[in-house]
């Protein structure tokens, strides 16, 4: 015959069946809580996107996700799961994928449609001047709409 496996569950409530053992589970309730405090205040405390998913990582596990609550003969005891609510952002972060670029060639050719002096006019003066990254430009500005701009490329 096989041997009958005791889940957290079974084991939670057989703890609960009398008033001496209710001490100990109350302290695991409590030993739970400060655990679940600690955590958060942890990952509060996380700054980069990869450090929050390396944290979700080493939390979650199987079991976290099926134990949400313990419960004992239809009452809760306050142990729940590490888990902010599905509005914020969740324990274990999506990933972000990136998205398909635009190659540079396109850039380069819009880029010079919008340079054309048919286009744009470039600012008059010393100060209409920007740099970027060690790149100094002259501002231009459009000498029609976008959406003209657009049926005209």
């Amino acid at each position: 015959m096989k041997a009958k496996v005791e889940t957290l569950n079974t084991k939670l409530q057989r703890m609960c069946d009398t008033p001496e053992t209710r001490r100990e589970v109350v302290k695991k309730a409590l030993f739970g809580e400060v655990f679940n405090e600690q955590l958060k205040e942890n990952y509060a405390n996380l700054k980069t996107l990869k450090e929050k998913q390396i944290f979700g990582e080493v939390v979650s596990s199987i079991l976290i996700d099926k134990h949400k609550l313990w419960k004992c003969d239809g009452s809760a005891i306050s142990y729940k799961r590490f888990q902010k609510s599905s509005r914020q952002s969740t324990l274990v972060p999506n990933v972000q994928t990136r998205r398909g670029r635009v190659p540079s060639k396109y850039f380069q050719t819009v880029r010079k449609f919008y340079e054309n002096d048919d286009n744009s006019r470039i600012g008059a003066g010393r100060r209409e001047c920007v740099t970027r990254k060690g790149v100094k430009k002259q501002k231009r500005y459009l000498l029609d709409s976008i959406a003209n701009l657009y049926e005209k490329f």
